[in-house]
């Protein structure tokens, strides 16, 4: 699919360029990764949920499904709503809920060191969790508040819970491993054994009366007539065809519905001792089932396949929408409306209206796998495969001929020369040209062609250099059209995958366990720019100017905004690999790949504003987001911090806001990070998820000095007194100190005299990081009219200065009879009659603050002179 590269270049230099990252299915619709739980809260208002975070909501009983976001990038494994508005979703150890019907969520809570096996509510306020902590026992947790606290019910040891389903009577079940079944009959409070005559692991739980339960397992179904007192066991209707049974539910005691591997759903009238089958097709596994009421029923699984019946299971409709179920090579990209994908077994699918909608295109192909396609203008494109298979469009698609070309060698690449010149390149060091549009081609020989080396794509810079890719660590290059050929080595062990050339000298080879390398004099000399950590094939490096470019790698896409200097993995909800990438406008991009059919289109922009490449501990900074595109109402922006190494494995959260567009958003770096120069800065969105490019330029964390403030004495004191302030001290550190939150002038020293009432505090820096200290109060008090005596020699104040109580010692069990405090003016401010020689705690939390007097009477009489801050 490479165009003409200074056509192609010239194009996008004309393009606002934007930056960040999203990316949405386009196809098949409303996605494509497995669903493992339906539920419904009312006969129109339901959810299904599964891998990658994966939430769609129907408010019409299944006509239509819209996607929702929860911030979750794991698999769901649970979904419960207790009315239309109030749900949750259970993803790993977290338990996330809404109350708008989930057009926002939020993190209710955690369960650190387990993972959710099962969920159900009661009620709003009663509900229970079933964890698992890998050893295979199963803890149970219960609610009394709707998901605010839980307390653990109880532990079963040698078999996890999968499922938990109550009725409002307060009937519950819980099925799990090794046939392994509890009841409640109280809303939860208590539940007692149940004997299910069955070894096996049960899975799902369904309970449609008061009196009728079933459970399944993969190879049996059990009823009970008893309120699951005793179960039979009515057999996986699924058995005749060896398909296991995977997810039950019934509306009633009659009617229900039952998804089995193999493309089978089963529908029953009479309570299942009869089944209907319908079979959708063998790629799709039933993961989950609804009985939406006794006539709707619904059924999701693989692929994202969603059906529904009306009328009890008699005919099914497909709610998923999908114009191929083949996997997809290649894009190419005409226009910001019109594009072009092409995959296996010849399949060709457009769209003229931005990807809301793809056609599929009968590409005359014969059945073989298309590789790759090129449009040399709005009109007139080509697709090569398998078996020298090329075909050709002059009308849009509309018709595609077959060119009977007499290649025999499968073919990967094609690329544009010139407005009239095309390659093509396959195995065995394939090449081919052809100067009319494709009609006729004409090999062409290099020095490298029959001694191996496949050639699986190349581009083309104007009319005399050509770049080609090949299955070896290896590039061929031309740059004088043909008459010689160059051999450069890629230092890697592994086969190139994919390339991209900016121009003739710039460029980046990806390899089949995930490397990245990049050159800048046409592949001489090349840098190891990346390295996934999950070694799988580079499909894809495209670029849509010189800072802006992706790579793809299995089902992950990277990201650089800095012409290939970072790079960071994008938020991307498919679980298949992507192979290719093109862009409609600017850093608006489409992918293909893997599935049913794969297609993903990129929107949204955000980058993340800094304002220093250095951040000190203990500092509190304000960073601006700027966002462009569509955010919805809930949406968080989350400031993700990396380790000192740049890893994101366990990012430190440093601020978020709740903002839907561009917006200030204030920070706080934490003490105890380890110092470094190496750290990545991004920004994590939650509706949609999404993350910013990381900051082009290295940000280096240090820890700040230390700050605060040491008295040297009582920092309350009579006019005319002072008080020496410390701070602490070390080499290369500087001072400046502040009163009232003004600079004094010249107080540069470590220490300070304080003699004047104030609020005070030192900011300690250390030439790149500083750090103000908490205040230390000092109060200068008019001590005229107040006088103590030689009574401390008998008795002990303290604290004093105080605040809230103070503490009188009897140091040598003196007899005391009274206590008072009086004020400057000789105010009687307490008075408290007593006969005791013990120590007398003094409640102080009236008084004002002020100097007073401490009179004590009784066998010796003192005053002392006591004073609240």
């Amino acid at each position: 699919m490479k165009k003409l590269f200074v056509f192609a270049f010239a194009c996008l230099s004309l393009i606002s360029l934007s930056l960040a990252a999203q990316w949405r299915w386009q196809h098949p619709a409303p996605q494509g990764n497995q669903l493992s739980k339906l539920f419904f809260a009312s006969p129109s208002s339901g959810w299904a949920t599964g891998e990658k975070g994966a939430i769609l909501k129907t408010v019409n009983a299944g006509q239509s499904w819209t996607t929702q976001y929860a911030g979750i990038l794991d698999d769901i494994s649970e979904v419960f709503f207790t009315d239309s508005l109030h749900g949750f979703v259970c993803s790993e150890e977290a338990l996330y809920s809404t109350t708008n019907g989930g057009q926002s969520w939020s993190i209710k809570y955690r369960y650190p060191g387990f993972y959710i096996t099962a969920l159900s509510m009661a009620n709003t306020d009663t509900g229970y969790i079933a964890l698992g902590d890998g050893s295979g026992d199963a803890r149970i947790m219960q609610t009394v508040d709707g998901g605010a606290n839980w307390n653990v019910l109880t532990t079963i040891n040698g078999a996890e819970i999968n499922d938990i389903a109550f009725k409002a009577s307060g009937l519950g079940i819980m099925a799990g491993g090794n046939g392994t079944a509890y009841r409640t009959t109280d809303a939860g409070f208590n539940w007692s054994a149940i004997t299910t005559s069955s070894s096996a692991d049960l899975d799902d739980v369904s309970l449609p009366t008061n009196n009728h339960v079933f459970i399944s397992g993969f190879n049996s179904l059990l009823k009970s007539t008893d309120g699951g007192i005793s179960f039979s066991d009515i057999g996986n209707p699924g058995s005749p065809l060896a398909a296991g049974l995977l997810s039950v539910d019934f509306a009633n005691a009659t009617n229900g519905v039952a998804g089995c591997e193999l493309g089978n759903i089963f529908t029953t009238t009479d309570g299942g001792s009869t089944w209907n089958n319908y079979t959708t097709g063998p790629w799709f596994n039933t993961r989950t089932v609804a009985a939406g009421s006794a006539l709707n029923f619904y059924a999701a699984g693989s692929e994202g396949g969603l059906y529904k019946t009306t009328n009890s299971g008699v005919t099914w409709n497909e709610l998923t929408i999908r114009s191929t179920e083949s996997n997809l090579s290649a894009v190419d990209v005409i226009n910001p409306t019109t594009a072009y994908a092409a995959g296996f077994g010849g399949t060709i699918v457009y769209t003229n209206n931005g990807g809301n909608t793809w056609v599929s295109q009968n590409s005359n192909a014969g059945g073989e796998d298309l590789k790759d396609i090129l449009f040399i203008n709005a009109t007139t494109g080509l697709a090569i495969g398998t078996n020298g298979t090329i075909v050709k469009t002059t009308d849009g698609g509309l018709n595609w001929n077959f060119i009977f070309s007499g290649i025999g060698e499968s073919l990967f690449g094609l690329a544009q020369a010139s407005p009239n010149k095309l390659y093509v390149c396959g195995a065995n060091g394939f090449l081919a040209v052809s100067t009319n549009n494709g009609d006729t081609w004409n090999p062409v020989s290099t020095d490298f062609t029959g001694i191996g080396y496949a050639y699986t794509s190349m581009q083309c810079f104007g009319n005399d250099s050509l770049v080609i890719c090949t299955d070896q660590p290896y590039i061929v290059s031309t740059y004088d059209n043909g008459l010689s050929w160059n051999l450069l080595n890629v230092p890697s062990s592994f086969e190139c995958k994919s390339m991209y050339f900016r121009n003739a000298l710039n460029g980046w080879v990806g390899t089949s366990i995930g490397e990245l390398f990049s050159t800048a004099d046409g592949g001489n000399n090349w840098n190891l720019d990346y390295q996934t950590l999950t070694n799988a094939p580079m499909t894809a490096v495209r670029f849509s100017d010189q800072q802006n470019g992706w790579f793809s790698s299995g089902n992950e896409i990277f990201r650089t905004n800095n012409g290939g200097g970072v790079w960071g993995r994008e938020i991307n909800p498919n679980n298949n690999a992507i192979n290719d990438i093109d862009f409609y406008i600017g850093n608006n991009a489409v992918a293909v790949g893997d599935g049913f059919g794969t297609i993903l289109a990129r929107s949204n922009d955000m980058t993340l504003s800094l304002p220093t490449n250095i951040f000190c501990t203990d500092n509190n900074y304000s960073l601006v987001i700027n966002a462009n595109g569509t955010w919805n109402p809930g949406n968080q922006f989350i400031i993700e911090l990396s380790d000192e190494f740049g890893e994101f494995v366990f990012p430190t959260s440093i601020g978020n806001v709740a903002a839907t567009g561009t917006t200030v958003v204030p920070v706080f770096v934490p003490n105890g990070l380890i110092d470094g120069t190496d750290y990545r800065i991004r920004v994590f969105s939650t509706n949609p998820p999404m993350w910013s490019p990381l900051n082009s330029q290295p940000l280096e964390v240090r820890t700040s000095p230390e700050a605060y403030i040491t008295a040297g004495g009582p920092t309350a004191f009579c006019q005319g007194g002072s008080v020496t302030l410390y701070a602490l001290t070390s080499a290369g550190w500087n001072y400046q100190w502040y009163k009232d939150g003004i600079m004094i002038s010249g107080a540069t020293a470590d220490t300070l005299v304080a003699t004047q009432t104030g609020d005070y505090t030192v900011m300690v820096g250390d030439g790149v990081c500083s750090l103000t200290s908490p205040i230390t109060d000092v109060l200068v008090l008019n001590c005229s009219g107040l006088s103590e005596n030689n009574g401390f020699k008998y008795f002990v104040a303290a604290p004093n200065p105080f605040r809230g109580e103070i503490v009188l010692r009897n140091k040598e069990n003196k007899r005391i009879d009274r206590i008072s405090i009086v004020d400057q003016t000789g105010r009687l401010i307490m008075d408290l009659p007593m006969n005791s020689t013990n120590d007398q705690r003094i409640p102080t939390v009236k008084i004002a603050p002020g100097v007073y007097q401490l009179i004590i009477q009784g066998e010796t009489n003192a005053v002392i002179r006591i004073s609240k801050l």
